[in-house]
């Protein structure tokens, strides 16, 4: 790129910025639409700059540490949600948030560090639910972390089956599906599948409860439960993108329809907000390309998809264990 060009692009970036903030715009508000629009540096200064005018306002902590956990700053983000959550200690949803960025951060800390804040994900969630114990969200959350944690860090399966009842008492289908996750983890499969077949039973309007059926079965890599769950989505339920990626997951497995597989996967790549996701993500989603193309004998593409889901999510098993496969 020439001199420029480069000024011309930082000219052009300043007054995509500016434009943001319209005169029907508070900072906040303009913030948060460069968030939505996955433009989370441009927010953060916004929010910054702000917070050095109103610095005893909380929303702007929060948004400040949703940005900065986009942008993987763990230490900015459960420093900006202690903030908010001091400064607005009744508003559960920075509560849940707080949780959230201290469980991510854990996960990349030493064993002394990554135990003090798994209970205080833990502490967090559990004041989440507290405040506003309807919220199914919350109430999930707290039992996947009774579920995975260790009872050392607050976990324990007697906790998570008194949460999963009270949540099946707001919410039946939710109530299914935590006690299916928690048989999950177990590998109780035959309980866990008597949970799914709960669900589809149950019939629910929309098509999150469905996928995240297809979800135990992508997991179980069994073709035959993700299209059933997929096929019984009611035609009247919102579109949900992340049936594309198991339909695409589908495909894959069964080894037909895989230039179908390959355009579904990639529509749901395509329309993915650049987000951390937790359920169908983008690391996922390309370590499932490199499957297909591994199915299709493309070698070198599979493994440029195994390590760009390598690098999106060093965890992901799926894509190392292609990677030993093709030899890359």
């Amino acid at each position: 790129m020439t001199i420029s060009k480069s000024l011309a692009a930082i000219l052009l970036g300043c007054s995509a910025s500016l434009a943001a903030l319209t005169a029907e715009q508070t900072p906040l508000d303009a913030a948060r639409a460069l968030f939505n629009d996955g433009r989370y540096a441009e927010a953060e200064k916004i929010l910054s700059t702000e917070i050095e005018k109103t610095p005893q306002q909380a929303i702007l902590y929060y948004w400040l540490g949703r940005c900065a956990f986009e942008l993987r700053d763990s230490d900015q983000s459960v420093n900006s949600a202690e903030r908010a959550v001091e400064l607005d200690p009744e508003v559960a949803e920075y509560h849940h948030f707080l949780a959230q960025a201290c469980g991510h951060k854990a996960e990349h800390s030493n064993w002394f560090t990554g135990l003090s804040l798994a209970r205080k994900t833990g502490h967090e969630l559990l004041e989440a639910v507290q405040i506003d114990p309807n919220n199914v969200r919350f109430e999930r959350d707290l039992i996947a972390f009774y579920v995975r944690a260790p009872g050392i860090a607050g976990g324990g399966d007697d906790k998570a089956e008194a949460q999963i009842e009270k949540l099946t008492s707001i919410d039946p289908v939710q109530g299914y599906l935590a006690r299916m996750d928690l048989y999950f983890e177990k590998k109780k499969w035959t309980e866990a599948e008597q949970e799914c077949k709960a669900v589809l039973t149950a019939k629910p309007k929309e098509a999150g409860p469905y996928l995240e059926v297809a979800q135990f079965y992508e997991g179980r890599e069994d073709v035959s439960g993700i299209r059933n769950a997929l096929a019984a989505i009611p035609h009247s339920a919102p579109a949900d993108s992340r049936v594309n990626f198991y339909r695409g997951v589908a495909d894959t497995l069964a080894g037909d329809r895989l230039e179908e597989a390959e355009a579904s996967l990639k529509a749901y790549l395509a329309n993915l907000p650049q987000r951390r996701e937790e359920h169908a993500s983008r690391a996922a989603t390309r370590m499932w390309l490199g499957r297909l193309y591994e199915k299709q004998g493309r070698s070198k593409e599979a493994a440029i998809e195994y390590r760009a889901a390598l690098e999106l999510d060093p965890t992901e098993k799926g894509a190392r264990d292609g990677l030993k496969r093709t030899g890359s």
